[in-house]
């Protein structure tokens, strides 16, 4: 499963534990600017129509699964560094877990085109994160950016998050800055 999201550019990570008091692992995946849990494992083995530890959150990973439980916990002494910080403020931050299960008919949270860090201002910040995903990009690595943010970050709007994009956000930044009054998306237009 983790290779599979990579693959796909999808955020995620590996988390370790116990699955009913046994050695386990399971996913974290991101969707909509939220992480949620992924068991494949469980879920290939489940008989039921439906996945039952899919996209679920921190407060409903095995609710619909009665007898199991799954525990954040480190293997033993041994294991790797790579999957050590999941408990940390730090990881927290970077991987926002939702409480409950991923509601595929909810909408999808609203975006601000160039405001990539969602702080609710279009500045250097937001061309500096878009210079950084960019550069992983260019190194065969995956962005680092969620769905949102690369939506936000596509301000020249060709569907790729670039360089171009982040001299359009300096720009513009640069022209609000004199006091005048345009959405980024007309600032582009209008150029």
């Amino acid at each position: 499963m983790y290779r599979l999201l990579i693959e796909c550019d999808v955020p995620c990570r590996i988390i370790p534990g116990t699955g009913n008091t046994a050695n386990h692992a399971w996913n974290i995946a991101e969707a909509n600017g939220k992480y949620y849990f992924l068991d494949s494992t469980w879920d290939s083995q489940a008989k039921a129509k439906n996945f039952l530890f899919f996209m679920r959150g921190t407060e409903d990973m095995d609710s619909l699964a009665t007898g199991n439980s799954h525990t954040y916990g480190i293997w033993s002494a041994k294991s790797s560094p790579l999957y050590d910080d999941y408990l940390s403020e730090e990881f927290a931050e970077k991987y926002p877990m939702s409480e409950y299960a991923c509601d595929i008919n909810s909408p999808p949270p609203e975006i601000t085109l160039g405001d990539v860090d969602g702080d609710g201002y279009i500045d250097s910040s937001d061309a500096s994160a878009i210079l950084l995903a960019y550069s992983r990009i260019s190194t065969g690595r995956i962005s680092g950016m969620n769905e949102l943010q690369k939506k936000a970050a596509d301000a020249d709007g060709n569907g790729m998050v670039n360089s171009s994009d982040s001299s359009i956000i300096l720009e513009y930044y640069s022209y609000v800055s004199t006091g005048k009054n345009l959405s980024l998306y007309d600032f582009v237009n209008t150029k």
